[in-house]
């Protein structure tokens, strides 16, 4: 046993070792204070929103992957591990998918946004950017349009293009005509304008008037003024049926001249009363019209085109039984509403089989009952829908306005599904049930792509710096709820929208707010998006 005297020296030595390290321990303390509060304050500070366990499918087409969000303000601040981490807000997005938010390139919101700038169709389906003055149409003064919406305060962002129908309307009137060199330079000086003023390109009607009245070379001209500006010209092009390969030639070499983005809105090969083409042209004139495009874009050409999953289109439905019968083939004419309610949403090809009588007969039991019977009619193909679909060159789009169930809220006169349900149905239907695509390709197709396209910076894709533009919802149940009968019913599974880092969409409701007066309002937190100062 040592002496007292060492025993002592050794406790000594402990202790002072103890308390050296105590003090050491400290001053690391202090040290790692200071480094965090002065050099490091926001890796270490709580977030505005995080998210947890999402499945991330980034908007790039790469695979999915889980991670947490977290938001500053109106961007993604990190993306990770961050189980250390609180916000503010916190989202339980275990079993969900985290996707950016859907941008629709072909929108008609400019009808409605000013009255109801809810955009609830739009943005309760996951979209949170819409660009309108598609199809040759818009506002004039593109300055004066988006002021007036900035002023509403919309729940989506809004970007625009000038229509060449309204700038050609503008200089020559709506009649045919050949314009003048004076005519062609005024309206060089409107679509410079409104590129200035912030459209992120020109789009044309050529089936629409004055649209149909344009020649390729007037188009040219026009076409020409984007291209210092690398702005897209989407075209609604002459004909999408028995013509439309000379109509997508033009379109491809209006393009090419001016060398600037082309986009062909709603791309599809649609029958016509004078042309009641069987399946088989109609899917062999698509395999023609996809060929064209992958050529031009294999010669380095940007090409795109939007589309939406509806087989009939928008001035095909609630039509008159008697006005379609004997027009178009009797497979493709379904009931809409009629007295007798077994017959709705069948063809009349189908209830003729069901009943064993000819469709003559049905056609003249339905009209026994007195009540006037509404057909819509599906001049599309399916298949021909699919192939085009499945291309990397497509795009997700409703061709709707954003509209509301409400009937406090203004209304199209005649509702197509497609404003409710496009984005739903495309998972549910094309990569749920279908696996036409993957997850991540469809995606894409409603993100990334169009944000490239339209030059929307900072959006379409979930990265550190972006805009927090997010979808969120269950990939095993989301689906469309809308239908041509009742088509203002919106989708299920749509858990949450974020819109510049504010959540507008919760448990697939609005999300609920009082303003400054204490009036209950919803979240509206888009902008106006201006070409190159996004």
């Amino acid at each position: 046993m040592p002496p007292p005297r060492r025993r002592g020296r050794k406790v000594l030595a402990v202790f002072l070792v103890f308390i050296g390290l105590w003090v050491l321990l400290g001053m690391v303390g202090d040290l790692r204070r200071v480094w965090v509060s002065e050099e490091n304050r926001a890796a270490y500070s709580t977030f505005d929103i995080l998210i947890r366990d999402g499945y991330i499918v980034d908007g790039t087409g790469r695979p999915g992957y889980v991670a947490d969000i977290g938001i500053r303000g109106d961007r993604i601040a990190e993306i990770g591990d961050l189980s250390l981490r609180e916000g503010e807000v916190t989202i339980n997005a275990s079993g969900l998918v985290v996707a950016p938010g859907f941008i629709n390139p072909h929108s008609h919101s400019d009808r409605t946004i000013l009255q109801s700038p809810h955009a609830e169709s739009a943005l309760r389906q996951g979209v949170t950017t819409e660009i309108i003055g598609t199809d040759g149409k818009s506002p004039l003064s593109v300055s004066e349009h988006l002021n007036r919406v900035a002023a509403v305060r919309p729940a989506v962002n809004y970007a625009m293009l000038i229509g060449q129908g309204t700038v050609r309307a503008a200089v020559m009137g709506s009649g045919p005509g050949r314009a003048s060199e004076a005519q062609l330079e005024r309206m060089e000086e409107l679509v410079r304008k409104a590129m200035e003023e912030g459209a992120v390109g020109l789009s044309s009607g050529l089936e629409y008037v004055p649209g149909k009245y344009t020649t390729t070379e007037e188009l040219v001209r026009l076409v020409r003024v984007l291209t210092p500006y690398q702005a897209v010209y989407s075209t609604h092009i002459r004909n999408e049926r028995v013509r439309i390969l000379a109509a997508v030639d033009e379109a491809l070499s209006i393009a090419r001249e001016a060398q600037v983005p082309l986009n062909i809105s709603h791309i599809k090969v649609a029958r016509t009363p004078s042309w009641p083409a069987r399946e088989d042209v109609l899917v062999d004139l698509t395999h023609q019209v996809i060929a064209r495009i992958q050529a031009a874009r294999r010669q380095g050409q940007e090409v795109y085109a939007d589309f939406y999953p509806y087989g009939a289109p928008w001035f095909l439905i609630e039509r008159g039984l008697s006005e379609m019968y004997g027009r178009y083939p009797s497979r493709i004419i379904y009931i809409l509403r009629c007295a007798d309610r077994s017959a709705e949403g069948k063809s009349l090809t189908q209830l003729a089989a069901e009943r064993g009588v000819s469709v003559a007969k049905v056609v003249q039991e339905l009209r026994a009952h007195g009540e006037p019977v509404q057909v819509y009619v599906k001049t599309l193909s399916e298949q021909s829908m699919a192939e085009f679909l499945k291309q990397d060159f497509t795009l997700v789009g409703t061709d709707a306005p954003a509209v509301s169930s409400d009937p406090g809220y203004s209304l199209e006169e005649r509702l197509h599904p497609r404003a409710f349900g496009t984005y739903p149905k495309i998972i549910r239907k094309y990569v749920r049930e279908e696996n036409l695509l993957t997850l991540e390709e469809a995606i894409h197709k409603m993100t990334l792509g169009a944000a490239q396209l339209y030059q929307l910076k900072g959006r379409g894709m979930i990265a550190t710096g972006y805009y927090a533009d997010l979808t969120i919802f269950n990939p095993a149940v989301v689906r469309e709820k809308t239908t041509y009968h009742d088509p203002a019913r919106y989708p299920e599974g749509i858990e949450y929208v974020l819109v510049n880092g504010q959540v507008a969409v919760s448990g697939g409701e609005l999300q609920k707010v009082r303003d400054s007066g204490g009036k209950v309002t919803t979240v509206r937190n888009g902008r106006v998006l201006l070409r190159g100062r996004f």
